[in-house]
């Protein structure tokens, strides 16, 4: 059939293809990123209790939602 893929050395994994089918050349349609993309900080998330760690809470999912008047905990 084919031959088994074994990896080179004892610490290199499995490869997913078949030798004869790995890219040996660049991926032509790769976006190329900005240098300074890897220092920003990661955007707000939207879903719910996912914010930050330390940052203030909302009180609510939505904003036109009222907030609970009781304080939590």
């Amino acid at each position: 059939m084919s031959e088994p893929r074994k990896p080179r050395h004892p610490d290199e994994p499995v490869p997913r293809d078949p030798a004869d089918q790995q890219a040996t050349v660049e991926d032509p349609l790769s976006v190329p990123l900005p240098e300074e993309a890897g220092e920003a900080s990661p955007p707000d998330t939207d879903e719910a209790g996912t914010g930050p760690r330390g940052r203030a809470r909302e009180g609510t999912v939505h904003p036109e939602h009222p907030a609970p008047e009781e304080p939590p905990g």
